[in-house]
């Protein structure tokens, strides 16, 4: 079942004069079958342009998720070209965290890993440590990549994530109700944060002479 396509508030774009991502207000926009065509104005430069912003269709899938002894149904929404793989985790439509435990494809399979389209029910628990994902933006080239976090953990605008294999600044943080670019949520309800690439840094080991 998909959803019906609505304007969003804010979004997440590329701005050609600053030259980085940042987030637009939508002044006014029309939603298509997988696009929107819309007038935006930067929070980086605040100058006003009309553009085609990418929208995927995004799919009610049903989930029947375990906690403990008990199960319910519930469903989460998702855009219909997400690959979902066993393992991965989310927010269902009811605010629990939750980690795929199987997938069922229409056709009754059940695969390790399929696009959201392909999905008949997702399988999942209940999960008490949440693994945020963040897209770190290097010019016109984006990074996936995750962290760990408590559910309380707090994140916030301007602050310094070390990844495995990189840095980054907090640019904005997607919740599910705002896009932020300024103050802070909390890990449960990060949908995703995105931040400006920073050069990993190590620490200069100091090593004296014993002699």
């Amino acid at each position: 079942m998909s959803m019906e396509p609505e304007v969003p508030e804010t979004v997440y774009v590329m701005c050609p004069v600053c030259g980085e991502h940042e987030v637009h207000d939508v002044l006014k926009g029309r939603p298509g079958k997988s696009s929107l065509e819309a007038t935006l104005r930067c929070h980086g430069c605040n100058r006003v342009r009309a553009e085609t912003v990418r929208m995927p269709k995004v799919i009610a899938v049903p989930v029947v998720a375990s906690d403990g002894p008990d199960s319910y149904r519930s469903s989460v929404g998702v855009e219909e070209d997400e690959r979902i793989s066993v393992g991965d985790e989310f927010f269902d439509d009811s605010g629990n965290y939750l980690r795929v435990t199987a997938i069922e494809s229409n056709t009754g399979a059940r695969p390790k890993k399929a696009v959201t389209r392909e999905i008949r029910t997702i399988w999942a628990q209940r999960f008490d440590v949440i693994s945020v994902k963040v897209t770190v933006n290097q010019g016109t080239v984006s990074h996936s990549r995750r962290i760990r976090a408590e559910p309380g953990d707090e994140f916030f605008i301007g602050q310094k994530l070390e990844l495995e294999d990189m840095d980054c600044y907090v640019n904005a943080i997607k919740t599910r109700q705002h896009l932020k670019d300024r103050g802070s949520a909390e890990a449960r309800e990060i949908v995703r944060v995105y931040g400006r690439f920073a050069a990993k840094t190590y620490p200069v080991l100091d090593f004296e002479d014993d002699a």
